[in-house]
């Protein structure tokens, strides 16, 4: 994972939609929104095993970004 959810405003985050519209959403869980400390994340192989909360928000974001057939 190279970009990881905020820590901060309270856990939440903005999609900003092709459609022209906005999605905000309070992210559930820490494992996709590690605490800020100051120091960069290490990139490459750092992919947090997800648990049943992160699963909600990634299903959630395909929902809102993905086309309904």
């Amino acid at each position: 994972m190279i970009d990881y959810a905020a820590s901060f405003h309270g856990g939440a985050g903005v999609f900003a939609l092709a459609a022209g519209h906005c999605a905000s959403r309070k992210w559930l869980g820490s494992v996709i929104k590690p605490p800020v400390t100051g120091r960069p994340l290490p990139l490459g192989n750092n992919t947090p095993t997800p648990d049943a909360n992160t699963l909600k928000n990634l299903q959630w974001w395909s929902r809102i970004t993905t086309v309904h057939q």
